[in-house]
């Protein structure tokens, strides 16, 4: 079985890598500020973002654990910035071995287990928080021993003198994820609260004795003012945001993550190719769960997590509903799945295993794993940099070394505005190149959403040939910029510098 271990998550690592290291230079958009972070706390020996104007925000200098994690290792192992910052995306893909424990206690299958483990170092949202790394990638790792922490404190068959141990570690675990991020902390805080009114309500159906109802009372009611406390925080007061948006919402219409962006993009039909992965790991995991909620299979750890998974899954897309994107959705099923890996693995086991014939069940194993993994790896979660398809609806959030030489090269020289795509303006130039904000914007986009040209005329302008077949965000849209915006820059500017990925003109 270790043996096993050791080839996924060899497997799990060679993924993460390869999306990691593409580019020389953060993946994604939020990883750039967060490598900024842990410079600036190299630098200075402080948690301190000062003398860095246009770099970060002093946001996380309240919520540091993660970003002192990497520090720690890059002052340790004298390795650079970005390779210490990948360390925290080896924690996540380590921290899994407490999904198979877990998994295991529950299912008393180590087969079950290590499948639970496969799927999920395979699955969309965990490649994504391990090659865009950021504090939540932190949070994600240690979301998932507390989960560990929680069945194993919870069970009936630990000895006496390990239980204050565990509960300790639980503890730990709990106030420190606090310090490593907002969404997961509050994630935690659900689940917590889940998993205690199912101890309650198991009390009544399963006429089982709980251990310590008033601890567990107790410990809720200390992660939530604790929680709270820290999200009032001035420099960011994530609760009153929260509710402020709830009141706004419910005392006016009601609308979906707000109209104040939107995108020209087309969606085709490829849309649903971007979705299949989630599609069988969801057909599976709704198999396993009605399996385990069965008369002869229903117990009441698995009615626990089943509620756990149901209750975030329902906050997760109804939170949209009221305009809360504070509690950011689209990151949501990378916790989610912690525990639902447990259900999509039993589903899996209960449809292959009803075949007879053993031929029949490798070439379904093969064929469910090839397909479920492929539409996993490869989609726009992912693949940011050359996908197979979904090119037209996903921006290029990577940028080369030509690209970047070019943006070097033009901040140093060109003191004017520069125009250039929404994410280029903020990450190469306003967090990494630390130009000045009032010295580099987003293509505008006039009343109709097309190119603003009256305001870029007198302009120094960068293009990516991405934005021939890709998306760019621009002023208030995601836009495909296409052959008409390029012919017309050769028609009415000069080329001044000419990287092939990138060019620059006026």
């Amino acid at each position: 079985m270790f043996n096993i271990y050791v080839k996924i998550t060899f497997v799990s690592l060679i993924l993460s890598a390869s999306a990691f290291f593409v580019s020389p230079y953060p993946i994604g958009s939020d990883p750039w500020a967060h490598l900024e972070y842990i410079k600036n706390f190299l630098q200075f020996n402080s948690l301190t973002v000062s003398g860095s104007t246009h770099r970060v925000d002093e946001y996380y200098l309240n919520y540091p654990i993660s970003h002192l994690f990497a520090t720690a290792i890059s002052l340790i192992t004298n390795l650079s910035t970005r390779v210490s910052f990948y360390m925290i995306s080896t924690t996540l893909i380590f921290s899994t071995i407490f999904t198979y424990i877990f998994v295991k206690e529950i299912s008393n299958d180590s087969n079950i287990a290590l499948f639970s483990l496969l799927l999920l170092s395979v699955a969309d949202c965990h490649i994504q928080w391990t090659s865009k790394v950021i504090a939540m990638s932190f949070g994600l790792a240690i979301y998932s021993i507390i989960i560990y922490l929680l069945i194993k404190v919870n069970s009936m068959n630990m000895s006496a003198s390990h239980r204050p141990i565990y509960s300790s570690l639980l503890i730990l675990f709990t106030f420190l994820i606090i310090w490593v991020h907002t969404i997961s902390a509050f994630i935690t805080l659900i689940t917590i609260i889940c998993l205690y009114i199912m101890s309650l309500v198991n009390q009544k159906m399963f006429s089982q004795k709980t251990y310590g109802t008033l601890g567990k009372f107790t410990f809720c009611v200390v992660v939530i003012v604790t929680l709270i406390y820290h999200w009032m925080d001035p420099s960011y007061p994530f609760f009153s945001d929260i509710l402020r948006t709830l009141l706004h919402s419910l005392s006016s219409e009601t609308e979906f993550l707000s109209q104040n962006f939107h995108s020209e993009v087309v969606e085709s039909s490829e849309m649903l190719l971007l979705t299949f992965g989630f599609l069988i790991y969801t057909f599976f995991g709704i198999i396993g769960s009605l399996f385990t909620l069965s008369r002869f299979n229903s117990s009441s750890r698995n009615t626990s997590l089943l509620f756990t998974v149901l209750a975030l899954y329902t906050i997760r897309y109804t939170f949209p509903i009221f305009g809360l994107r504070n509690v950011i959705p689209e990151r949501w099923p990378a916790f989610i799945y912690v525990i639902f890996v447990l259900f999509i693995a039993i589903g899996f086991f209960k449809i292959v295993f009803s075949i007879k014939s053993q031929k029949q069940q490798i070439v379904s194993i093969f064929i469910i794993l090839f397909t479920a993994s492929f539409f996993m790896i490869t989609d726009n979660e992912t693949n940011l940099d050359s996908p197979i398809y979904g090119e037209n609806v996903i921006q290029r959030l990577v940028w080369t070394e030509s690209e970047m030489s070019l943006f070097t090269r033009v901040n140093e020289l060109y003191d004017n505005v520069i125009v250039t795509d929404r994410q280029t303006e903020i990450r190469p130039f306003e967090t990494y190149l630390y130009r000045d904000q009032k010295k580099v914007i987003g293509y505008p986009l006039n009343n109709q959403g097309k190119i603003n040209w009256d305001v870029i005329n007198k302009n120094l302008i960068i293009w990516r040939k991405t934005s021939l077949s890709r998306p760019v965000s621009c002023s208030s849209a995601e836009v495909v910029l296409g052959h008409d915006f390029e012919v017309k820059l050769y028609n009415n500017f000069s080329c001044i510098y000419n990287t092939g990925e990138a060019k620059a003109f006026v």
